[in-house]
């Protein structure tokens, strides 16, 4: 009997959430967000742009992702209904260094309270107004309300080989995240630029999982069994961003966050838990009213999961097109820890009306089943976003 042993175990005291893309817009231009003001979701990029742009937001996102590595042969199997040739997958299986799936959903509504100024009539010395209006700053700066729900999950495939059957299992580990952010921006104006700072608090609620998934592959059929989600139970502690954002001239922003910075810790599975703090640096230049070009890229590199799980630094940007009553957005994006090894992922967004938006990402690379060209890496999510 052949055996693969590969599996993820939750036996480490630390893990590092990769950053994530929290909101459709961003996810349109490769995940970057930490330097553009023409988005809602500057409550998770980047505190500091609540305070660069006066205007009020409201925002929404549900979405899914998934990313798998060495598995095309066992998907190929589900696909095509069944396969005449177990040996050579599980051949194919055995030859491949890495059997993963990763999947994560990242979830979240956001309103902006109050801008950082705001325009009113002047007056003349009698208190008429003059027909002129002025900007006046809010003495209070910039506020925002948000919510997130994040769900991580990576796990491996083990197999083995008897009889003409094979037998696969997997464990997948996950953290469910929930965090209440209340963020604060204020913008200094000086001769060399304007220079915004922001802070977030955040409630944070999380959550450790383990279920598993196990497989019988014949020749003629497969089954497919779950286990349901074991271990639940939801650890409370609280989070802190800082950020800070520099616009040389009006249309030039470079953008600069610290998300987690005060480690927050959470009992899990009967241990502590530690979440790592992640830097992204991002920069964005608008131009000719609706257009903006975006870039971001992670400072640190840190892991999609548990300090085990694979780490990622992500680069990406993209191009926002937003007009009144329809937004198009194009980006790319790929993982510098990992050499790129999905290749170029490839994003795109579009929103109508403000009410409804739709955004995909999907991998350059990809794998052959039943016939259908299949990306490594997909993600997609639905929502909207208003700005009044």
């Amino acid at each position: 009997m052949k055996k693969i042993t590969l599996f993820l175990s939750l036996s480490y005291g630390l893990f590092a959430l990769s950053f994530g893309g929290m909101g459709n817009t961003s996810a349109g231009l490769g995940n970057s967000g930490v330097a553009l003001r023409k988005s809602a979701w500057g409550i998770y990029y980047n505190p500091a742009l609540l305070a660069s742009d006066n205007r009020g937001k409201f925002g929404y996102s549900f979405g899914i992702e998934a990313k798998e590595k060495g598995l095309e042969d066992i998907v190929s199997i589900f696909l095509n209904q069944g396969t005449n040739n177990i040996q050579e997958i599980y051949d194919r299986f055995q030859s491949r260094p890495t059997h993963s799936l990763s999947l994560s959903s990242q979830n979240g509504i956001v309103i902006q309270i109050t801008g950082g100024e705001h325009k009113v009539p002047k007056l003349n010395q009698e208190g008429i107004p003059t027909g002129e209006m002025i900007e006046k700053r809010n003495p209070y700066g910039a506020f925002t309300m948000a919510s997130f729900l994040s769900v991580y999950g990576s796990g491996d495939i083990t197999a083995t080989l008897q009889d003409k059957t094979i037998q696969a299992q997997g464990l997948l580990s996950s953290v469910a995240l929930i965090e209440v952010p209340i963020g604060w921006g204020w913008r200094f104006e000086t001769n060399g630029g304007d220079v915004s700072i922001g802070a977030s608090i955040k409630y944070m609620g999380a959550m450790g999982i383990h279920s598993s998934i196990s497989a019988s592959i014949t020749e003629t059929n497969y089954a497919l069994s779950t286990t349901a989600p074991q271990n639940l139970h939801l650890s409370h502690w609280f989070g802190i961003d800082l950020g800070i954002l520099y616009s040389p001239i009006e249309s030039v922003h470079l953008g600069l966050v610290a998300k987690n910075i005060n480690v927050p810790s959470f009992d899990l599975l009967g241990q502590k838990f530690k979440i790592l703090p992640q830097v992204r640096f991002g920069i964005s230049y608008e131009f000719a009213k609706y257009f903006a070009l975006t870039f971001d890229a992670d400072l640190t590199p840190n892991s999609f999961l548990f300090e085990n799980s694979p780490k990622t630094q992500m680069l990406g940007g993209g191009l926002l097109m937003d007009f009144k009553y329809i937004d198009l957005r194009f980006g790319l994006m790929g993982d510098m820890a990992n050499k790129f090894e999905e290749g170029v992922i490839m994003t795109g967004g579009i929103n109508l009306l403000g009410f409804l938006d739709l955004a995909i990402q999907a991998s350059s690379k990809m794998f052959e089943a039943k016939s259908y060209k299949i990306p490594h890496f997909i993600s997609a999510k639905i929502g909207g976003s208003f700005t009044f």
